[in-house]
């Protein structure tokens, strides 16, 4: 369990509306630190996706009154339920349950909103407040754009996916010399020192910089490997079925109905109005080998992907699997 201090904020109620948190004011002495705790001090659901848990604890010995949940903040149509009533015996937990609508907080691409507010009070502890995001794709989360969404993760944590980094690095040659490594390509299977080359860009990453290590040129892969982007360090290479749908002639990108995975950068990201800023002049580099000599790239601005050397600079934007 997650501990979660947070300093005295005055708030306005009305009809269970959160209208302001700041500083203390007036002069008066705070009130001590907050005596509930969470699970979470952060939960991110899936626009109209399945509703979630935040346990609460009362980490006194005695009970806490007046308990109340200030929801006002909160997206149109996303609501919250509860089986905590007024008072919280000590040592206690009850449950809030979120469920999300229709309406993204922050709003795709906005990557300076903070999330919203609930806020629970109790007499004789400082407020507790919980960030909320609800995200579709293209929301700014854990670094990146939103372009994968899992919804299947437990109901006691946030949603799973992948996110694509906010900005470009490189360019940057594919790798420093053209050699051929193994388990990288686009038909290659799952096993010892293999990886699903066109779908698994984290593993082809893994593949790609344990090949080459450490090089006086930076290369995407190792660009991606050694990034410390918004304060994660797993970040990788995106594959090009991660960046690209239905790449032809790559049998595990799917189809033009049926693009393996539905949720990848074209269709989520540059479809969406580019809310992730793709470059639409220059090529990005994506994992999958084509061969020895060559990589695969894609072009979104000729919403269109090929090969090119290995030694070729292209863009870098890398990718990041999220942490429920």
């Amino acid at each position: 369990m997650s501990t979660h201090t947070t300093p005295w904020v005055p708030v306005l109620l009305a009809s269970l509306v959160l209208a302001a948190c700041g500083g203390g004011g007036g002069g008066s002495s705070p009130p001590p630190d907050s005596l509930l705790r969470a699970n979470t001090d952060t939960l991110a659901l899936a626009v109209s996706g399945k509703a979630r848990d935040v346990t609460l604890t009362n980490a006194a010995s005695k009970p806490l009154d007046g308990l109340r949940i200030h929801a006002g903040a909160l997206p149109a149509g996303t609501t919250v339920s509860s089986t905590c009533g007024a008072s919280l015996a000590g040592g206690a937990s009850c449950t809030l349950t979120v469920t999300p609508g229709a309406t993204a907080l922050p709003a795709p691409g906005d990557a300076q909103s903070r999330p919203p507010l609930l806020v629970v009070t109790a007499s004789g502890s400082a407020p507790l407040n919980i960030g909320v995001r609800v995200i579709a794709h293209g929301s700014v989360y854990q670094g990146g754009h939103v372009f994968s969404i899992d919804d299947s993760t437990p109901a006691s944590v946030g949603i799973g996916g992948k996110v694509l980094g906010l900005s470009d690095l490189g360019p940057a040659p594919w790798s420093p010399v053209a050699d051929d490594i193994a388990g990288t390509g686009p038909t290659a299977t799952v096993g010892t020192n293999s990886c699903d080359g066109a779908l698994d860009g984290a593993c082809d990453t893994a593949l790609i910089v344990a090949h080459h290590g450490t090089q006086p040129t930076p290369y995407a892969a190792a660009l991606c490997n050694d990034s410390q982007a918004a304060g994660f360090d797993d970040w990788y290479l995106p594959a090009v079925c991660e960046l690209f749908p239905n790449a032809d002639g790559i049998a595990a990108c799917g189809t033009p109905g049926q693009p393996v995975p539905a949720d990848n950068v074209y269709s989520r990201l540059y479809g969406n109005g580019n809310v992730a800023g793709l470059s639409t002049t220059q090529v990005y580099s994506s994992a999958t080998q084509a061969s020895s000599a060559n990589a695969y790239g894609v072009a979104y601005g000729q919403d269109n992907w090929g090969t090119a050397g290995k030694g070729t600079n292209s863009l870098v934007r890398c990718a990041r699997t999220l942490t429920p």
